[in-house]
């Protein structure tokens, strides 16, 4: 039987259980950390896609339109043979069943309007290449600034997330500054910071990977911190290499497009945690607030312990003249790089007008190909492009006209091009009508008178030509 107490005690010791202060996590394993390394993170891979450069795209729609406007203007020139040269070359993209333009009214109007067409799609196209040249070298040195961002030097690439692109000795100074030392890089206790910002590496680096024995997880539940010992700011050796692969595995990558607004929004993101953390320090929580990530004693500052893995950005943002984070200032002279929206809209406008001056010349160039068939086409035909080809390698002069084409040029120097078909059928119905002529000249005479003739003969009993 229980005694009159026994629930009294029970209670109590129910009390004790409930009030006894839990065991603290291990310092440095609660992924203090982890908001500010996504948030760095972001920055990294928008810098790394870099931004879209519309003057860039539109350029290469223009210049299909343009193309195809040159092709126009091929078929309006009035040497045929040039025509069927460009034709048989399929210069820019002609198709092979194409033909010149007829000789009629409606292919002389084609012909002027094409070519009037042409000669200003050719002002429009230079002051488009000018426009775009210049957009085209702002987005090269804007992406220049956002590969500064990362690593301090624009010239640097690492696709492959493996570190290979960035950490060599030669990269040290500028990635992570002169001078360098775990209070000049990451800030210490604030009154030091040379290095502060100096790329975004540099500050992954204070918030992830430079802890005093390594595998903590701080930045991530795989651990990402390092021992310090082996990680200095020389690159030196392959262990920084190895430990920012480990950390971008753990970053996702970024997959739609990258613009001023999306950017300013990630450096928002990174920025709105500085402090964040200040709350949970030990002491003075001001010592904290410009503190990124872990520091249980503030006062002690971002000096590597494990239980201070942080960035302290105190010498750069606590004064009435606030200097920007460095890597921050080469991301906003990336945005002021980009062509602004002026120059857009005129490349944008260029290119709408040659997309519409190539639609123009070819409804011309149909037309006049339609009207010509309805109406009948009284121009003097081409032989076809076999003839055409096969005069092209008659010289000289001499052996040019034997196989019936026609010589342009002097009697050494020229080229030989195919006769229109009327003047071939003309010239062959010519000798046809010249030898009937003569056929019927010899015909009906006696014999006593045809021998007489130099031009006839006397032959199985009836008078010939004597050619024959």
């Amino acid at each position: 039987m229980l005694s009159d107490t026994a629930p009294v005690t029970a209670a109590v010791a129910l009390l004790v259980f409930v009030l006894q202060p839990k065991a603290e996590a291990t310092a440095g394993e609660e992924l203090e950390n982890a908001p500010a390394f996504f948030a760095l993170c972001n920055v990294i891979r928008q810098c790394q896609k870099g931004f879209t450069a519309p003057a860039v795209e539109l350029t290469t729609a223009a210049e299909a339109a343009y193309n195809g406007i040159l092709a126009a203007e091929h078929l309006a020139s009035t040497n045929n043979s040039y025509v069927l040269e460009k034709i048989a070359a399929e210069a820019n993209g002609l198709m092979k069943d194409l033909k010149p333009l007829p000789l009629t009214s409606f292919g002389i109007t084609a012909r002027k309007l094409i070519n009037e067409t042409a000669a200003k799609a050719k002002e429009t196209k230079n002051a488009l290449d000018t426009a775009a040249k210049a957009a085209k070298d702002e987005a090269a040195a804007a992406k220049k600034l956002l590969a500064a961002a990362i690593t301090g030097d624009g010239e640097l690439r690492d696709d492959q997330d493996d570190g290979s692109g960035y950490f060599t000795a030669a990269t040290a100074s500028k990635m992570f500054g002169t001078g360098s030392s775990q209070n000049e890089n990451c800030g210490g206790s604030g009154n030091n910071g040379n290095n502060l910002g100096i790329s975004i590496i540099n500050d992954l680096f204070c918030i992830c990977v430079r802890g005093t024995t390594g595998s903590k997880k701080v930045c991530h539940a795989t651990a990402t911190d390092k021992a310090s010992g082996a990680h200095d700011f020389t690159n030196s050796d392959a262990n920084n290499k190895s430990a920012y692969a480990a950390l971008m595995a753990q970053c996702p990558q970024r997959l739609t497009t990258v613009t001023p607004a999306s950017l300013e929004a990630a450096v928002a993101g990174y920025n709105n945690q500085i402090g964040t953390l200040a709350h949970t320090v030990s002491g003075s929580h001001e010592d904290a607030g410009y503190i990124v990530g872990y520091a249980h004693t503030g006062s002690t500052g971002c000096n590597g312990a494990n239980s201070q893995v942080c960035i302290n950005y105190k010498k750069l943002l606590d004064k009435k003249d606030a200097a920007a984070i460095p890597w921050q200032v080469k991301i906003s002279q990336a945005i002021d790089k980009l062509p602004n929206n002026a120059v857009v809209q005129e490349i944008k406008a260029g290119t709408q007008t040659l997309a519409h001056m190539n639609l123009t010349v070819w409804q011309i160039y149909y037309s006049a190909l339609s009207q010509t068939a309805t109406q009948g086409d009284h121009s003097p035909k081409l032989l076809d492009s076999k003839k055409f080809e096969e005069c092209k390698e008659h010289k000289p002069k001499k052996t040019c006209e034997e196989k019936g084409c026609k010589w342009n040029g002097t009697e050494t120097d020229g080229t030989c091009e195919a006769k229109p078909a009327e003047q071939a059928n003309q010239e062959a119905g010519e000798r046809a009508a010249g030898e009937q002529k003569k056929e019927e000249k010899c015909k009906g005479k006696l014999e006593p008178e045809c021998t007489k003739a130099p031009e006839c003969k006397w032959e199985g009993g009836a008078c010939k030509d004597s050619s024959f």
